[in-house]
């Protein structure tokens, strides 16, 4: 091919009915797209009560059919890091699943939206995504109507008629053509009255909350793929504090004053921490719950405010006093002082936990303190690097819905009752009343299992006789699911823990059938472990 015939090639315009038959193919897969995510829901979410499992199976085809309907995969590294995220929650939800995973697996479905829309899923973001999806799917919904009847352009037009005249001649001899045959009008009529009868019976056994899922679905659906009536970004994302001209400012002083205020309170404080509570032996009375779970959450309190004064501190024109390296390095100082008070924070909950064993609520604790600590030196971080505030509350709360859905996919009972096992094995009985005063997941009667042959004998009874009672609970999953769709139910920890019980029967059956001596070893096991409360 010659010069002048690329040129020629290059230079063709593309056909308008070409264009449009791509925009309609396009309309074509959202409403697809669509209808898939309202089928899927009814079967998995609404016809199955909620069960986690049917949730998700909606949440992993709702995955493919965001991708499919915005017609693109975004394969920027933080995606991917989005959808592992949410593939962790989908398998968390099968294996054992709670509303909080629900929650943070539709927050992280619609982050997953927005970063396929070419938009970086920051809160502020997301949050304005989230407000636009209603708007969106109605504009959208137009948008495809007025498509669709060929109301956009004259080519439309035209082309409805290159389809709709033919059709519309072609029907009108089908009728004569089915009229002259008595043994078809029969046959038709059958057939109208059998689809007419199912159609009759399965709309009157519709719910109104049924259908109105269906359009909440349907709108949030179309408004997830539609980029229409999405917001600017909230504030640029790599915005850094607009350098000045060189001045001093009065902020100087009392910033300056302050700094060495906090180092000298922090530095007296770690000392009397380390000299109280560090590498000591603690008296029998000792007040645990008030040093561990109270005094863990002032001194997480006082990192918290630390991070909300050193990011009010550096902003505006204090940043273009020419002393403001000196007010820089007095922050690195009372940062690394929060430091060795975050690890003194932790230091008082493992001394919580060393006593009488672990729980969910150390748990979300320490991941309270982590993200505390992830949240100043991301403020230490903006200080260095001369970012915005904006810049801060942004990254502030991408690190909060981070930390909160992996708190939500952390399987806390197996964490906690596994570290509590190995501790009574070892000869600490502490975190036996763990077991007792607190309620289990079917995850935490897995772990406390080796316990059925622990040497103690009121533990070992009172773990089986616990055990027992726990088989004659009712099976979760409604009579009303049938084999076909009672796998919507399933919740992998149940079933392990089920046929556990199942196999080990002999294990259990004195203190099944016999009623009186279950309660008998329960209540002695409660009463032996409770003086660790």
């Amino acid at each position: 091919m010659t010069a002048i015939e690329s040129n020629l090639v290059e230079n063709v315009a593309v056909p308008p009915v070409v264009v449009n038959i791509r925009t309609h193919a396009v309309s074509i897969t959202k409403m697809l797209s669509v209808i898939a995510a309202v089928i899927i829901g009814d079967i998995c979410v609404y016809r199955a009560d909620g069960a986690y499992a049917g949730w998700a199976v909606f949440l992993l085809a709702a995955t493919v059919l965001v991708v499919v309907g915005i017609g693109r995969f975004d394969r920027r590294l933080m995606n991917y890091g989005i959808a592992c995220m949410l593939v962790m929650s989908i398998a968390r939800l099968v294996w054992q699943g709670n509303a909080a995973i629900v929650v943070a697996a539709c927050f992280q479905l619609m982050a997953l939206a927005l970063a396929q829309h070419g938009r970086r899923p920051f809160i502020p973001e997301l949050m304005a995504f989230l407000s636009c999806i209603i708007p969106a799917a109605f504009v959208e919904l137009a948008a495809i109507i007025v498509g669709s009847l060929g109301l956009a352009s004259s080519n439309d037009r035209g082309r409805w008629l290159t389809i709709g005249l033919p059709l519309a001649v072609c029907t009108a001899f089908l009728i004569p053509f089915v009229l002259a045959n008595p043994d078809l009008i029969n046959w038709l009529s059958v057939q109208f009255e059998f689809v007419s009868a199912k159609l009759t019976a399965w709309w009157s056994s519709l719910a109104a909350s049924e259908v109105a899922f269906w359009m909440a679905l349907s709108v949030i659906s179309l408004g997830a793929i539609s980029p229409r009536l999405l917001l600017d970004p909230f504030v640029a994302l790599d915005t850094r504090q607009e350098p000045r001209e060189t001045a001093q400012s009065v902020w100087y002083t009392p910033v300056r004053n302050t700094l060495w205020g906090v180092i000298g309170v922090f530095t007296m404080y770690l000392i009397f921490e380390f000299q109280s509570l560090w590498f000591r032996e603690f008296p029998p009375n000792f007040y645990y719950s008030g040093y561990a779970h109270e005094g863990a959450a002032w001194l997480t309190c006082a990192l918290g405010m630390t991070t909300v004064v050193l990011s009010m501190m550096f902003q505006g024109k204090l940043l273009n006093d020419p002393r403001v390296d000196h007010l820089r390095l007095l922050a690195w100082i009372w940062s690394a002082l929060n430091l060795v008070l975050a690890i003194s924070v932790v230091h008082r909950m493992m001394i919580y936990v060393s006593y009488n064993g672990m729980t969910r609520m150390r748990i979300v604790g320490l991941f309270g303190i982590t993200c505390v600590v992830i949240g100043f030196v991301i403020v230490v971080w903006k200080i260095r690097q001369g970012r915005s505030f904006a810049w801060l509350i942004q990254y502030q709360l991408l690190a909060l819905a981070i930390m909160a859905s992996l708190l939500a996919v952390t399987p806390m009972d197996t964490l906690a009752y596994s570290y509590n096992v190995r501790q009574i094995l070892a000869g600490n009985v502490a975190p036996t009343v763990q077991i007792t005063e607190h309620t289990m997941s079917d995850d935490g009667w897995l772990a406390i299992w080796p316990l059925v042959d622990a040497p103690d004998e009121i533990i070992r009874n009172g773990v089986r006789a616990y055990l027992a009672e726990r088989r004659e609970q009712p099976v979760a999953a409604s009579a009303k699911f049938g084999k076909l769709t009672r796998w919507l139910t399933i919740q992998i920890s149940e079933t392990r823990l089920n046929r556990k019980l199942k196999d080990n029967a002999r294990l259990l059956d004195e203190f099944g059938r016999d009623v009186d001596r279950r309660r008998a070893a329960m209540k002695l096991f409660r009463e032996t472990a409770y003086q660790w409360y």
